[in-house]
């Protein structure tokens, strides 16, 4: 029986890479759907009778990147051959190399395979160079070619918004809403998000992927506590949006003065937090950091928080991925109540019901007044929940068995 070749293209890399992409880079730039798309291929190729090759256009550009070219390049890793497309790193030519040499080379992983029947293609849309290659050879060949839908073009734009969008900003989403209507299945990441399939074609959601690094249970970072600190941490975007003023704010109301927060990541609040910092000390801002060394903050925090505000329209479209990852830590989780967090998770996780400053504060107080066992026992059953349900190898295969089923 013939393994069925499963090819994604994105800019996915394996984990050294990884790391040269982001060394090349002249910003720190946190990319959390590196990810996903790497737990979600290795899941994937974990299952029988399939081999999986990721077609990975690596994120430079000349404005982000000081490297006139990257070359070729082929790795394995965890399962996952990984193809690197050549890319010229010059205006205009890094567009015209991500298409034409990610066409190419998805064409020589279909050569490859004994039968052009037994491959199918998924490709992030949000990487619209290899969104256009994907569905163009899909279409040549007649191939089957999923969408996996991370976020939807104008919202990513909405998030972040300036006083005024490019026409090029236009452009990319008008043509990005062109290209992912005609793609024969969709992966989105919440159940809002299918109404943009008009046409009603085959979907399915997958939100996010728990990976688990010290075993299934106890969180032994409750046990390592040294200080009368209740730390309560956020990692990940630093914006306005997001609820962060509003979180900082917070810190001032709190009555239980061992509150602490420790923020990391980057975006436009980063100047008012530095500015909040000097006149109040329970306020750390630590950067950006590697995931690795986040999630290992995350696991001695007392309390991991997002507060994206409930009123916001691109919460029903989004599940943040730091849900999972906060869960996956084996610490507490307080956040508010999101419209693209499913149910299931709700009994997990502690929740906001005033988003006001005070709001807050008087929720961390409540949370941190709590017995120390209450918190490690809530901790640990969420961190239960997504190892045993949102693991790579079921999120992998749930992918394999939907697009099998595909006429």
């Amino acid at each position: 029986m013939s393994k069925t070749n499963y090819i994604m293209v994105s800019s996915t890399c394996n984990d050294d890479m990884y790391k040269y992409v982001s060394s090349i880079k002249t910003k720190d730039k946190v990319n959390p759907s590196q990810k996903y798309y790497k737990l979600l291929m290795e899941g994937m190729a974990s299952a029988d009778g399939c081999t999986v090759t990721c077609v990975s256009i690596r994120s430079v550009n000349p404005a982000t990147s000081f490297i006139n070219m990257i070359e070729e390049d082929n790795y394995f890793e965890n399962g996952v051959s990984y193809k690197y497309i050549k890319i010229r790193n010059k205006r205009i030519i890094v567009y015209v190399d991500m298409v034409f040499n990610t066409y190419k080379t998805i064409n020589k992983c279909i050569k490859s395979s004994n039968d052009r029947k037994d491959t199918i293609i998924f490709t992030d849309v949000l990487s619209i160079c290899g969104a256009f290659s994907s569905l163009l050879i899909c279409k040549i060949k007649k191939i089957k070619c999923c969408a996996i839908v991370t976020d939807l073009p104008n919202l990513v734009t909405a998030i972040n918004k300036t006083a005024k969008v490019s026409l090029f900003r236009k452009f990319k989403d008008s043509f990005l809403n062109f290209l992912i209507k005609r793609f024969d299945s969709y992966c989105f990441l919440t159940e809002s998000m299918n109404e943009i399939n008009a046409s009603n074609k085959p979907y399915i959601v997958i939100e996010g992927i728990a990976t688990d690094t010290d075993g299934l249970l106890n969180n032994s970072c409750f046990n390592e506590k040294k200080s009368n600190e209740f730390v309560v941490l956020y990692a990940g975007g630093l914006y306005e949006k997001f609820g962060l003023k509003n979180l900082i704010d917070a810190i001032d109301f709190t009555k239980n003065k061992n509150i602490i927060l420790h923020v990391y990541g980057e975006g436009t609040i980063v100047p008012y937090i530095k500015e909040k910092i000097e006149c109040n000390h329970r306020i750390v801002y630590g950067g950006i950091l590697p995931p690795n060394i986040i999630f290992e903050l995350e696991k001695k925090a007392s309390l991991l928080i997002n507060c994206r505000p409930t009123s916001d329209l691109f919460t029903k479209y989004s599940f943040p991925s730091k849900t999972i990852e906060y869960l996956s830590s084996g610490t507490p989780v307080l956040t508010t109540k999101l419209e693209g967090i499913p149910k299931e998770y709700m009994e997990h996780l502690f929740l906001i019901e005033d988003e006001s400053p005070k709001g807050i504060a008087k929720t961390l107080d409540n949370i941190s007044s709590m017995q120390m066992n209450a918190l490690q026992s809530k901790g640990n059953l969420g961190k239960k929940y997504v190892l045993e349900n949102k693991n790579k190898e079921i999120q992998g295969e749930k992918l394999i068995n939907f697009v099998r089923n595909l006429k």
